[in-house]
């Protein structure tokens, strides 16, 4: 499978990314102590992570927007990793720019029934609308009353709904606060281009005898399938520490309808950070005993046993909402407890029955033979 490694920075996203962190309250200094109590971090990994924690140390530093404006546009919608910044500037692999003023130049130019449809598309990879649910909406009438059937607060309703019937006030206000921002992180040039240089370098040295499905299949539990004909990789450095994954079909004509997989890459991730070695102790047994041990966590792993289940299937069997089984999901992943598949940007989840017995048997370790 053909890898493109995209060389240049996305600073619409870097400085959505960097708001919605501080919105959130994920601080990356915590981040990093995080990471050090869960892996062995080399200097590689650590270098580029005090870059981050530098760049992101100066734009808070310079930045001046008061509470109510970063919550309304960078908050967290459902505790996802959606915000009203991503749906305002329809956040997607198939509006590609770096610049944001392109980028609202394009904006303009849709049409309101081209822009319902991308941000039902957005919502829908997100967990947060069925896929059935998209063909119904054909006007702005339509997607409020699918955003207020919505497992989400009213709160995050009315904000959306504010967005969809003033549409052009909060993208003017919005593109004000980012076009800010991206310049105090353009002024962080020499540290971006040292990560720039590593990541790249890395991940070039890496393709040269490997591919991407193994590197997700190991590292992440993640199986992509045959579905993609192509990898378009973009760096992430705010989000240095995920990675993002979405199917878009190349409608050009001289594409014949390629599938494309958009992998947004965290520069933390490449060749010398294992992230299947996790550090095991008795704190991190003690945590992943604690995920078996509760009950909702414990139905999904029982469900997805034998068969895969994606988002929806889940939530309608345990009677929760989407947005409680992402989470309960997220948790899940992070211990490694399964494995995930993507088909048509729908994400299928499966136990790791492997990792389960791993666990099990370092605390039979523990507390029995020893």
């Amino acid at each position: 499978m053909e890898t493109k490694i995209k060389v240049q920075i996305d600073y619409v996203m870097e400085a959505i990314e960097t708001l919605f962190r501080y919105a959130n309250q994920e601080d990356y200094h915590k981040l990093k102590q995080s990471l050090m109590n869960k892996y062995t971090l080399n200097t590689n990994v650590l270098d580029k992570l005090d870059k981050v924690i530098r760049i992101s140390d100066s734009v808070y530093q310079k930045m001046n927007i008061d509470e109510d404006t970063l919550n309304f546009y960078f908050k967290k919608i459902n505790n996802a990793s959606l915000c009203i910044a991503r749906i305002v500037l329809l956040i997607h692999p198939d509006i590609a720019s770096e610049n944001l003023n392109d980028r609202v130049q394009i904006l303009h130019n849709l049409t309101k029934e081209d822009i319902y449809l991308r941000v039902a598309t957005i919502l829908s990879e997100h967990d947060m609308l069925e896929t059935d649910s998209m063909s119904e909406i054909k006007s702005l009438e339509d997607l409020i009353k699918v955003v207020d059937q919505m497992e989400i607060s009213s709160q995050d309703k009315w904000n959306l709904t504010k967005v969809f019937l003033d549409y052009e006030k909060y993208l003017n206000e919005l593109t004000k606060i980012l076009n800010e921002i991206i310049t105090y992180i353009e002024a962080c040039s020499n540290e971006i281009t040292d990560i720039m240089n590593l990541f790249i370098t890395s991940w070039e040295r890496y393709l040269i005898t490997n591919d991407i499905d193994s590197y997700l299949e190991k590292q992440l539990n993640i199986n992509i399938g045959n579905e993609a004909e192509k990898v378009c990789m973009i760096p992430s450095i705010m989000a240095c520490n995920s990675i993002t994954l979405t199917m878009v079909t190349d409608k050009n004509l001289s594409s014949n309808n390629q599938k494309i997989l958009y992998m947004y890459t965290g520069i933390l991730f490449d060749d010398s950070f294992d992230t299947s070695k996790k550090q095991m102790n008795a704190v991190s047994i003690s945590n992943q005993l604690k995920l078996l041990g509760d009950k909702n966590k414990l139905e999904i792993l029982l469900k997805i046993k034998e068969n895969k289940a994606y988002g929806q299937e889940l939530a309608d069997y345990l009677g929760l909402t989407t947005a409680t089984i992402s989470h309960h999901m997220s948790s899940l992943m992070d211990a490694g407890f399964v494995f995930i598949e993507k088909d048509n940007n729908r994400v299928y989840y499966s136990l790791n029955k492997d990792k389960i017995n791993e666990v099990l048997q370092l605390a039979k370790q523990a507390l029995i033979d020893s």
